[in-house]
């Protein structure tokens, strides 16, 4: 074990890799010192120069020393740390397991340990941090300097500066999402940041397809005609269009003909759309309509000034920022709604549309449930349902049809086992309840099943059919 041995401040020099950026923030430290003395003694080791020692660790107590007044503090020598890189592990061990970096501190560290020629993986072992958090820290120091600033001083979170980081390499981006971080708009600022970057590749890869094709690509300023508004606006044709046309040529044979038609104008060229949903649709068209299809180019309407509509002041950006606030909010409180009221009143409804329906009641349906409510009418039969469990109303609601169905089918006598079956949602419903199937019901079940409506295994059912039931 290394001695303790006391060394003068001045033979005590910072680390110049010190990944505490508060070193010399010590206020109550210097009091704590002045009334105890440095209770913990410092680790250092040899200076490069092998004139006094560099410090590992223990920054802010030697600052603190310093501006106590004392002349030497007691510290702890490793011999054995003369390495670069085994210095800046044993720091990152020493202050990561006293959880005493931020998270941007974490970040100059790794970074400067990978400077030193150390992989990721290495710096993950070295300071026991794991890949993904060393990835993490990686990511981090690519914040611009007020934004890390910002992180290490708690003012934006570790989750949306790895965010922010992702578009380091577009400021105005990263700015924007800097001065939305901590609200409510950073997710819907994060998605739009998202769809630009996407658009921006689609914008891209559609440049590349154009220059495949051998297409002149135009910007979006251009007086420029798609070829679908080059046939319809300026009455452009030719005479294989023509006859095309009369033979009801169309789909994609029909868009080839136009492009090959038109691929010999001067002003052939390809407009590409580089921003909106369809950002990186290649939009294949004529940037010379004037002179090359002057003739056929129909007269351009005047279009009225349009009326200031006050809906314009609120932009598009507003509404989806609006639309995440009420998602996030729905997601947050939905869970604790107390809706049952409100449910039962809906589900009740819901059913009595079931059997007074606005296209024509159903006699048979309003017969169930006024059968099932013991009331007659549809206002009695209403209060009657308001008062059952919202889960039987869902229920009814659910499977209604099939249920009031079948128990009009049992009535007629009908043989299919598809309403007499296990399957049947009335007889589950039946059963649930605890209903006791009448001997005529009991013998209907074992016809057109052939299996006993108590039947527990299948050798019940195979004896029962020995005995002459029916399986249908």
């Amino acid at each position: 074990m290394e001695q303790i041995t006391m060394v003068q401040l001045d033979q005590l020099h910072p680390h110049e890799k010190n990944p505490r950026i508060d070193a010399a923030t010590v206020a109550e430290l210097v009091e704590s010192i002045r009334e105890h003395g440095i209770e913990v003694p410092l680790v250092a080791a040899m200076h490069p120069s092998g004139v006094g020692h560099v410090v590992l660790a223990g920054h802010r107590r030697l600052s603190a020393a310093l501006q106590a007044g004392l002349t030497e503090a007691p510290v702890q020598i490793r011999d054995d740390l003369t390495d670069a890189r085994d210095q800046l592990a044993f720091m990152a061990t020493e202050n990561i397991h006293r959880d005493q970096l931020t998270a941007v501190e974490e970040s100059r560290l790794v970074q400067d340990m990978l400077d030193l020629g150390m992989t990721q993986a290495q710096v993950a072992k070295q300071t026991a941090l794991g890949k993904k958090r060393v990835a993490d820290r990686v990511k981090l120091g690519k914040l611009a300097e007020q934004t890390g600033d910002k992180v290490h001083r708690g003012q934006i979170t570790v989750d949306d500066a790895l965010v922010i980081a992702e578009y380091a390499d577009d400021p105005d981006t990263a700015k924007e999402l800097e001065q939305a971080a901590g609200t409510y708009n950073f997710d819907f600022y994060t998605s739009r940041a998202k769809a630009r970057r996407e658009a921006r590749q689609h914008v891209d890869n559609a440049k590349k397809e154009a220059k495949k094709l051998g297409l002149r690509v135009v910007d979006e300023e251009a007086d420029f005609i798609a070829l679908a508004e080059l046939l319809t606006e300026a009455g452009w044709t030719t005479s294989a269009l023509d006859e095309a046309a009369a033979a009801e040529v169309s789909g994609q044979e029909w868009e080839d003909l136009v492009y090959t038609e038109h691929a010999s104008c001067p002003g052939h060229s390809a407009r590409i759309i580089e921003t909106g949903w369809d950002a990186g649709t290649i939009d294949v068209g004529c940037d010379q309509v004037a002179t090359q299809h002057g003739d056929a180019l129909a007269e351009n309407r005047e279009e009225p000034e349009p009326e200031l509509d006050p809906w314009d002041e609120i932009t598009a950006e507003d509404f989806a920022a609006a639309k995440i606030h009420r998602e996030q909010h729905l997601a947050k409180h939905l869970s604790q709604l107390d809706a049952e009221p409100t449910a039962i009143e809906m589900a009740t409804e819901q059913l009595l549309g079931q059997c007074w329906r606005e296209y024509g009641d159903s006699p048979d349906a309003i017969a169930f449930v006024e059968a099932l409510t013991g009331v007659e009418g549809k206002s009695r039969v209403r209060r009657k349902l308001a008062s059952w469990p919202l889960a039987a109303l869902v229920l009814l609601n659910a499977q209604w049809w099939e249920i009031t169905a079948h128990h009009r089918y049992m009535a007629e006598g009908r043989q299919g086992s598809s309403y007499w079956g296990e399957k049947s949602k009335l007889r589950h419903l039946l059963e649930d309840t605890g209903y006791e199937w009448t001997e005529p019901e009991q013998r209907a079940i074992l016809l057109a099943t052939g299996i006993p409506h108590d039947a527990t295994d299948d050798t019940e059912a195979g004896a029962a059919l020995a005995e002459g039931g029916e399986a249908v």
